[in-house]
């Protein structure tokens, strides 16, 4: 799971364009400046990476790192 963690924050950190070492697992996508197209972005190099399809109906409870973590575990 920390391997998935420091991956996940990887792609955030570059679509956000924030370093990685100031984003934590409780930091918020609107503290990072993502907006929904950067989410997008974000969900769609996850399921690149992972090879997996995350349900779109649950992008919008997505609120911090964490939960975008927790989605990728459900789905993988």
């Amino acid at each position: 799971m920390e391997n998935l963690k420091t991956e996940i924050i990887a792609i955030i950190s570059e679509v956000a364009e924030v370093p990685a070492d100031r984003i934590g697992e409780n930091t918020k996508m609107a503290e990072l400046g993502v907006d929904s197209l950067d989410a997008l972005r974000i969900i769609s190099s996850i399921e690149k990476k992972y090879q997996i399809e995350v349900d779109e109906e649950h992008m919008g409870s997505v609120e911090t790192v964490s939960d975008i973590i927790n989605l990728v575990a459900v789905s993988a």
